[in-house]
């Protein structure tokens, strides 16, 4: 027992010094991702302070001849005066810009989702000066959140707070909806329940319906349109927020171009144009909703797959539409409109002018008659502020018989009094943020801002003085002008000319302010940047140095010191240096946004190059020759369908239509039997392949354990059975073919899903229990090599029905092309085939009765884990997952739930993410140490564990290198490119699924060398 106390010694020496080893990587990468997050994504500080009504005393913009204008009609005091007494906000969730807009306005022939809300199109053509439409900009993040968030606030989400759209925290800073409590306007919401997270007691009247179950198309629009109606009748609200869902689960679950969205535009339509009916007929003198004003409109666009988050045009371009019930007595000058048009030329179109999302919360704010939001940088767009009757209401009655352009010249004057307390409220709010907040902003960018505001209002405490060069531009702008006596004329070309300059002056300086507070809240701590980074390089140096000593620690200290060279035969081989390539090029190719997107494709053709390699070796030996084959095949077929299109479940392609509004129509018999040999095809070949594998291949290795291998024999079939039932039920009950009992329904539906996660769970904590007992029974030496196998087999089965069943429709037939790819991978690279034959070695393995066909040394391991990283990267795209937030399967968190719980649906989406391509391939990586030898009951000796250990670390190590250097570029990278144009939309979210899936990887290795280091054997004597 000398050998084996000795060897016993050395092993656990062994584990301990990798286990902290990774555990200090994994430490090392956290503080390193932390330090580099902190400087390149920053938070915008959150002020706890908030606008008063009486604070417009405090500012310039309050003379005494215009005291009276922010009074109510109960004598109260706010900023401006109520130019509508009351506001309907429908929100359609992830409206595009081209399903309001008309379908003329875009090239190329209309799509069928065009022009199918024509009631928005037809009011904004007919009422010119009461009712437009916009093209509403959003800022990224586009989460319905961050929107949200945005739009009450008038401020600007940053990007790190795209994180709680999973679990929204109350807003605490001041709101348009707090700033319509505190002047006792009550505010009602319906709809999505989002709302109730951000204003948890705001409302007046609330009816939240759960919206993250995107399968549920119904539901919250169902509970709008049943709670709208009667709210339009009553009278005791002064804003009524309706937030409709259907287009955007549409848009997730089928794509835009599903026969489903239509329908819903369409359903829209039918309710909007109600009610416009509804409001029009209580809209008359002393009406209900005289003074009322309907906005339509979207937090967010969505790209043609449905997906949004990003900074692309199709999702942060969307759509508002108002209208406002009493006609105004004038029109907006030209000079002022975004996009001016000619009606007369553009029968077919409404004028469409742009309008940012950030300008929202003060133009409403101004509308409503209350204190604009403190930490509001918006400015009151004067095309929405134009479209109220209220604003035209002629301040100096003087001017009430002069016709249309004595009204124009109220009305800008009264805007130019509403721009004067709008810029002095943002003046204010930079001033207390440079001193309040952490970061400020530059004094010079600041001191230049202010600058502006200071010369606008020297300009507004001078006498308005005539400018000659302006009357011809007046004589286009005014009917009256050349009909006017040459005083009266004077006179109004002396204040026009002098209201427009105050009007540019404070729309130059408001525009300049929020160029500040985009650049500020884009601006990167680069010493936090610079030290994270450095901690990612050092990183990769520990890891290099790591695996260099490993190589030359000795099997066993009785028999070799760490000075004999018998184990280094330093003779690089080609593939290693074909390694090095091929890191060298999927890093350097993340220097380029196109390279970004296409990352999937640039690793399936690094990993057709390397099975080229494999291929030349094998014909150069004369072995392997169908296998490097068959890899290559392989590699084509996963490309082929992976990456063919971005993943969308088939179950929900979107093939069929709504009738009635709920229920899909009946697939013809023909459809029925095509899609019915599909799914076989797709599904239960690839499952049955599957188990018989998994099955075969348990029966190959020695199970130490009868429970585990009846665990294996019956669980595994059992859960793709279930996977299997669940998705055919699905497809049968989406037809009336076949009449499916809704309790059998609702079984494959819910309870099936629920059970394929509990075998997992289930075959990998008996996993864990059983094989750690069995591997020290009393007196018995179990072999390491067979434990490991044993052990990896059954956790990688039981987590296969999970993860398939996560992954959709695709998801067989990826795992089993992935299961070939690696079967054909571990025999053209096992470890010990990667260099060149070494006397020496072959000496001491013949001694220790290891099979060893070559040298295992560090250009092996390195070379060997690059190929088993391109497989992991590989899996991650073609699954259907992209780098980018917008990309993220969100319904794969509600396979088997209808409710919502963050930490159940987190985890789900998680093992979504991340399962196939990140805990897998860890969890699978020590086959490339036994592969040939564990898998065909070769069994390892008692003093051959302390080698089997060494070289799983190794291993582990030359993976953890491989990724640590991929990571650690992708953040070199985004820092390189911080000022890009694509940084926030491409760059940024790179960088985010790098630096998680990197402690993703860490956490595992951990967990990993935790689980098999504790499965070597020991006798009765050692314990």
């Amino acid at each position: 027992m000398g050998g084996s106390g000795s060897s016993g010694v050395v092993s656990v020496g062994v584990g301990a010094r990798v286990l902290s080893l990774f555990f200090y990587l994994l430490c090392l990468h956290s503080v390193g991702i932390f330090l580099f997050t902190r400087g390149f994504l920053l938070t915008r500080t959150e002020l706890p302070l908030f606008s008063s009504c009486s604070d417009v005393f405090d500012s310039p913009c309050l003379s005494a001849d215009r005291g009276a204008q922010g009074m109510d009609d109960k004598g109260r005091k706010c900023w401006t005066k109520s130019a509508i007494q009351r506001a309907i906000i429908i929100i359609i969730d992830a409206l595009r810009f081209d399903f309001v807009a008309h379908s003329s306005n875009f090239p190329g022939e209309p799509q069928a989702w065009m022009d199918k809300l024509p009631v928005l199109q037809r009011l904004a053509r007919e009422n010119t000066n009461s009712a437009r439409i916009f093209k509403f900009v959003a800022d990224p993040p586009t989460t319905t959140l961050q929107r949200l968030k945005g739009l009450t606030t008038g401020g600007l989400p940053t990007f790190v707070d795209i994180g709680h759209s999973f679990g929204a925290p109350a807003i605490v800073e001041d709101n348009l909806i707090l700033q319509l409590v505190r002047r006792g306007k009550k505010v009602r919401m319906m709809g999505d329940d989002t709302w109730m997270q951000l204003f948890p007691s705001h409302f007046s009247e609330a009816h939240p319906f759960p919206s993250f179950n995107v399968k549920d198309l119904h539901t919250v629009d169902d509970g709008v349109i049943r709670e709208i109606y009667p709210a339009l009748l009553q009278s005791d609200w002064s804003l009524l927020i309706a937030h409709f869902l259907g287009v955007d689960h549409v848009g997730h679950i089928f794509g835009v171009e599903s026969p489903l969205m239509v329908e819903k535009l369409e359903q829209y339509n039918r309710v909007i144009e109600e009610v416009v009916a509804v409001l029009e007929k209580e809209s008359g003198p002393g009406g209900l909703h005289e003074g009322t004003m309907l906005l339509v409109m979207g937090d967010h666009g969505q790209t043609l797959h449905g997906d949004h988050g990003g900074g692309t045009s199709e999702e942060v371009e969307t759509a508002l539409f108002a209208m406002a019930m009493q006609n105004p007595p004038g029109s907006l000058p030209s000079n002022f409109r975004a996009f001016p048009c000619n009606m007369a030329e553009e029968e077919q179109k409404p004028c469409i002018s742009t309008l940012p999302q950030l300008d929202f919360s003060a133009t409403m704010a101004a509308l409503l008659g209350v204190a604009i939001p403190f930490g509001s940088v918006g400015r009151v767009n004067p095309e929405l502020y134009a479209l109220a009757a209220g604003t035209w209401l002629s301040i100096n009655t003087s001017h009430a018989d002069e016709g249309h352009d004595s009204h124009t010249v109220d009305w800008l004057s009264a805007y130019k009094d509403v721009l004067c307390i709008n810029s002095w409220q943002v003046k204010r709010y930079l001033e207390a943020y440079s001193t309040s907040s952490i970061g400020g902003f530059p004094a010079a960018d600041l001191a230049h801002v202010q600058s502006l505001y200071a010369t606008v209002q020297s300009l507004a405490s001078k006498p308005l003085r005539q400018d000659p060069s302006q009357l011809t531009y007046l004589d286009h702008q005014f009917d009256t002008l050349a009909e006017l006596d040459a005083k009266k004329r004077e006179e109004l070309v002396s204040k026009v000319t002098g209201l427009t300059k105050l009007v540019y002056g404070y729309l130059n300086y408001l525009e300049s302010a929020a160029d500040l507070a985009r650049a500020q809240w884009t601006q990167f701590g680069d010493g936090w940047m610079v030290l994270g980074l450095s901690l990612l390089v050092a990183s990769i140096v520990v890891h290099a140095v790591a695996l260099s000593r490993a190589m030359v620690l000795p099997m066993d200290v009785s028999q070799q010191s760490p000075g004999d060279g018998s184990w280094k035969c330093r003779r690089p081989n080609v593939k290693f240096y074909f390694s090095l390539l091929f890191v060298g090029i999927h890093a350097g190719s993340l220097l380029s946004n196109s390279y970004i997107i296409g990352e999937g494709q640039v690793v399936c053709f690094l990993l057709a190059s390397s099975g080229i390699l494999y291929l030349r070796t094998s014909l150069q030996g004369g072995s392997n020759v169908p296998k490097a084959i068959l890899f290559l095949i392989l590699n084509g077929g996963m490309t082929s369908i992976g990456l063919v299109e971005i993943f969308k479940d088939p179950a929900t392609s979107g093939q069929h239509t709504l009738r009635n509004n709920h229920f899909p129509a009946s697939y013809s018999p023909t459809m029925l039997i095509s899609l019915s040999a599909t799914a076989f095809a797709t599904t239960m070949l690839p499952l049955s392949s599957l188990a018989w594998l998994i099955i075969r291949r348990a029966r190959k290795v020695y199970m130490y354990s009868h429970s585990l291998w009846w665990a294996v024999t019956f669980g595994v079939p059992l859960a793709y059975f279930l996977l299997a039932l669940h998705w055919f039920t699905m497809d049968l009950a989406a037809s009336v073919v076949i009449v499916i009992p809704q309790m059998f329904k609702e079984f494959a539906r819910l309870v099936c899903p629920r059970l394929v996660y509990s075998i997992s769970l289930g075959l990998v904590g008996l996993t864990a229990s059983l094989i750690s007992t069995n591997s020290t029974k009393r007196g018995v030496s179990v072999p390491f090599g067979g434990l490991l196998v044993e052990a990896i087999l059954i956790v990688f089965s039981g987590l296969s029905g999970t993860i398939i069943l996560l992954l959709g429709r695709k998801g067989p037939t990826i795992a089993l092309l992935a299961v070939l790819e690696v079967w054909c991978l571990l025999d053209l690279q096992g470890l010990g085939s990667l260099g060149p034959k070494c006397p020496d070695m072959d000496k001491v393995a013949s001694e220790r009765k290891l099979e060893v066909n070559g040298e295992v040394h560090s250009e092996s391991h390195f070379a060997a884990t690059v190929d088993w990283n391109l497989v992991a990267v590989q899996l991650f795209f073609c699954t259907g997952h992209r780098c980018t937030f917008d990309g993220l399967h969100y319904t794969a968190a509600f396979i088997g739930f209808d409710d919502f719980y963050f930490y159940r649906q987190g985890a789900l989406l998680a093992a979504d993410t991340f399962g196939a391509s990140h805990i897998l391939p860890v969890i699978g990586l020590p086959l490339l140490i036994t592969g040939a030898a564990g898998m065909s009951r070769k069994m390892y000796s008692m003093s051959d564990t302390g080698y089997v250990s060494l070289e799983i670390a190794k291993a582990y190590i030359s993976y953890g290198l491989v990724r640590a250097i991929l990571a650690t570029v992708t953040t070199a990278c985004v820092a390189l490119q911080r000022r890009h144009l694509m940084v926030w939309g491409l760059f940024a979210p790179k960088y985010v699924f790098d630096a998680l899936g990197l402690l993703v990887i860490d956490i595992f290795v951990v967990i990993a060398v935790l689980f098999y280091f504790s499965l070597r054997p020991r006798t009765r004597e050692k314990i």
